[in-house]
């Protein structure tokens, strides 16, 4: 047998000796650690690549959250890292979220894979060692179940041999705990063997590539193209200065809600409308800046005025942050409130990617893939943090 069957064998078991009726803690720390060692065991050119090595950091720290805070959010975080780093130790130019569909389906047809693999032998010499090999295992398992039936079977019979074997105990040793052990080989197998599906892989990494020009379109019709958004986003920004003059008169001036408003309307009303304008209008970037309008003249008007409403639009999160933050003061701290802090810290990452996604000519898919780069950090980062302490 292969080394690398030998080293899938074991981690299946030691898979099954980690979780199976056992409860969560420093089994997942131990895990992560596990499934980094051994990739670098069969990947050991992944010693000298900084981009694997941030997602094993990544994947350890969440491993960690998991055995000290123990929380959903820890547990969550440790199973999405698990799986993204698995797949970037192949895929390693794909985006996380690429390699996270990747190592899902590689987890989802770890089964089929591995029947594939049995039934497709190269050399006919190959396939009888590995024959001979699975034989020999399957010998010695058999051979073993033997024995514990005679081992019950002689403590039966007499109770001298049964008081002198009263600390073995086989009730580890169940069907649940072989399926449990087979499931963890798919598992490890999934994760060992991480699989692509090469039409996705070319697409995402085309999609990743910067825009070039290659306008074929005469001068004359650039002024009409840039008209749309030139009006666009000239009434966003008139728009967002009075809306920003009049909340900094109300938050930093008078102090006071509005008249007839309550303090959870001046704060989801806030957050709503700040989360969706801000998606809508990156969108609006995206497709607009998708081609011509990043080379010409016309562009040129319409990237100074993006670049003003995305600093009007930062001015409206950090001012949804202060009325979020005396809501916390008035009626305390919760998981809902976090998760507004969280989602407005979101928008300000989105709104800094979406200025250089116009500054360096990066394309639509890019900006994207770059935004779900922040949530994974953000994810990892919000799994070391204890928040049922803090609320």
């Amino acid at each position: 047998m292969k080394k690398n069957d030998m080293v899938l064998l074991a981690s299946a078991i030691l898979f099954s000796g980690l979780f199976y009726k056992q409860s969560e803690g420093i089994n997942y720390l131990l895990f992560t650690l596990i499934v980094s060692t051994i990739i670098l065991i069969l990947n050991p050119e992944k010693i000298n690549d900084r981009k694997w090595w941030y997602y094993c950091v990544c994947c350890n720290l969440s491993g960690t959250a998991v055995f000290i805070i123990n929380s959903e959010l820890s547990i969550f975080a440790c199973v999405i890292s698990i799986i993204i780093l698995s797949s970037k130790s192949v895929n390693r130019e794909n985006s996380i979220l690429t390699c996270l569909l990747f190592g899902a389906y590689s987890l989802i047809s770890s089964f089929v894979h591995w029947i594939i693999e049995l039934a497709n032998k190269k050399h006919e010499a190959d396939k009888q060692k590995r024959q001979n090999s699975w034989k020999m295992i399957g010998s010695i398992v058999i051979s073993f179940l033997v024995v514990i039936v005679f081992f019950y079977l002689y403590r039966l019979s007499n109770p001298l041999f049964n008081d002198f074997t009263e600390f073995i105990n086989f009730d580890w040793f169940s069907f649940g705990w072989l399926c449990f052990t087979f499931f963890g080989f798919l598992i490890m197998y999934g994760l060992l063997r991480s699989k692509q599906i090469n039409m996705i892989s070319e697409a995402d990494l085309v999609s990743k590539t910067d825009i070039i020009n290659n306008s074929s379109e005469e001068p004359g019709n650039y002024q009409n193209i840039a008209l749309v958004p030139f009006i666009l986003f000239f009434m966003l920004n008139v728009m967002l200065l009075f809306l920003n003059g009049l909340d900094i008169i109300n938050i930093y001036v008078t102090k006071k809600l509005p008249q007839g408003i309550t303090l959870s309307d001046f704060v989801h009303q806030a957050v709503r409308g700040t989360v969706f304008s801000i998606v809508i209008a990156v969108s609006l970037i995206a497709w607009f800046f998708r081609g011509d309008l990043n080379f010409n003249r016309y562009g040129q008007r319409i990237r100074f005025l993006v670049y003003l409403w995305i600093i009007q639009s930062l001015i409206v999160v950090i001012n949804t942050m202060i009325r979020n933050y005396w809501y916390i003061q008035e009626y305390q701290l919760t998981y809902l409130r976090i998760g507004v802090f969280v989602f407005l810290i979101l928008c300000v990452s989105g709104l800094i990617l979406t200025y250089f996604k116009i500054s360096k000519r990066r394309s639509a898919w890019s900006l994207a893939m770059k935004n779900v780069d922040i949530w994974f950090a953000l994810l990892i980062l919000a799994s070391l943090i204890n928040w049922d302490r803090i609320i």
